[in-house]
């Protein structure tokens, strides 16, 4: 099985993308060869290209994808998602998100429990802490059904 490439979706906010980077830098990989592609949607700003050229990547091979016209973010996430086929499997990532230390590790055992399952075309990583409708926490709730 090949192992996931982490792809990040980016526009123009430096320091979100610099808190996620930070974040993926932490995060556990156990002995795999992780591959990062950091897609930078074109904005006419150098900072956050600059951010990811600098960015140290010791888990894979890091690949910048400079923009030179603007995508928009609907057209940029589909064009990162089409990156699977290329790499066949993608975790893909928001520039204003941050990571799990285990969200590598959890999405490539999701990978292995689905990987023959053509009804699965992709798993989510989020996990809601808040209704954005209510400003209320998001909690599961243990109901019990009364016959």
């Amino acid at each position: 099985m090949t192992n996931p490439t982490i792809v990040v979706v980016a526009f123009n906010r430096r320091k979100s993308l610099n808190n996620l980077l930070y974040s993926l830098s932490k995060a556990e990989y156990g002995v795999d060869h992780a591959n990062l592609v950091i897609s930078i949607d074109y904005s006419g700003l150098h900072d956050v290209y600059n951010l990811a050229e600098d960015f140290n990547w010791e888990h894979g091979e890091k690949i910048i994808i400079k923009h030179e016209k603007n995508l928009g973010l609907r057209h940029h996430v589909l064009y990162c998602g089409d990156l699977s086929l290329q790499y066949q499997s993608v975790i893909i990532l928001e520039d204003d998100l941050l990571v799990s230390p285990s969200f590598y590790l959890y999405a490539k055992a999701a990978l292995e429990v689905y990987k023959n399952d053509s009804n699965i075309a992709g798993i989510s990583l989020y996990h809601n802490e808040h209704n954005e409708s209510t400003e209320l926490p998001f909690e599961v709730i243990d109901m019990i059904l009364i016959l």
